[in-house]
């Protein structure tokens, strides 16, 4: 879960992609931020078993390449059962 919102109230397109360390990854997930905080969730699911190394979340604050910021309030990651 990505919290975040669009800076200076503006609405921007963000990416989302992420590496679990060899357990997987994410895929390239795109999302309408707009000016008021909001969430950016997604599910994924991962092979049992231990990474192989450090693990990276990347943000794409401007996907239309014009200059937009975003303010990022959480980045939270969490177990489902």
């Amino acid at each position: 879960d990505v919290v975040a919102r669009g800076a200076e109230g503006q609405e921007t397109q963000i990416a989302i992609q992420c590496d679990f360390g060899g357990l997987g990854d994410c895929g390239r997930r795109r999302y309408v931020v707009g000016i008021h905080r909001a969430d950016c969730l997604f599910d994924v699911e991962l092979p049992a078993g231990r990474p192989e190394g450090a693990g990276t979340i990347s943000i794409v604050s401007d996907v239309d390449k014009t200059g937009k910021a975003i303010d990022i309030f959480e980045i939270r990651v969490s177990i489902a059962e």
